[in-house]
């Protein structure tokens, strides 16, 4: 879930390539971030943070299903649902993104060749 205003994503944005290093964990959490710009059809700036919030929220469900074999199962055999949201402080509003959608995978061969 991304939220309005969002801190992380904020100084995604604003750290330039070059930028003085922030420490390891901050680093680490802009080093995260900043796939999801490339996602935008806007700039990643402080004028589209909305977009990019938005961006990251998807990035993460994507990285949630690509690093978690688990996860990524579970969806395939529809026993759980990964949704993005995005929380908004002014209204107190939720917005929820789409289930993802995934196809289950071909059932595994033995060592005969057979399912």
């Amino acid at each position: 879930m991304g939220h309005e205003t969002c801190g992380a994503v904020k100084t995604a944005v604003e750290t330039k390539p070059g930028a003085p290093l922030l420490g390891p964990n901050l680093d680490a959490l802009i080093g995260a971030i900043k796939p999801a710009f490339d996602r935008m059809s806007t700039p990643a700036d402080l004028a589209h943070l909305r977009d990019a919030i938005l961006a990251n929220v998807e990035q993460v469900v994507n990285d949630i299903l690509v690093k978690s074999a688990v996860v990524k199962h579970l969806a395939q055999a529809g026993e759980i649902q990964v949704v993005g949201a995005f929380y908004e402080f002014s209204t107190g509003g939720v917005r929820f993104s789409e289930p993802v959608q995934l196809a289950a995978e071909p059932a595994a061969k033995d060592a005969s060749g057979h399912k």
